[in-house]
């Protein structure tokens, strides 16, 4: 059966929360990660300041 892929919309702060160890999320996001498998696209919203 093939995989699909599923797709997220973020913002930085999760890109944050997964490189960053010390980030009081990097456990949770890890986790969030792990749970879709390698088949996720994270989409990165853009912010205007």
């Amino acid at each position: 059966m093939k995989e699909l892929i599923q797709k997220a919309i973020t913002d930085m702060s999760a890109m944050y929360a997964l490189v960053g160890k010390d980030y009081v999320y990097h456990k949770d996001a890890g986790n969030f990660i792990k749970r879709r498998g390698a088949r996720l696209v994270l989409h990165v919203a853009e912010s205007i300041v």
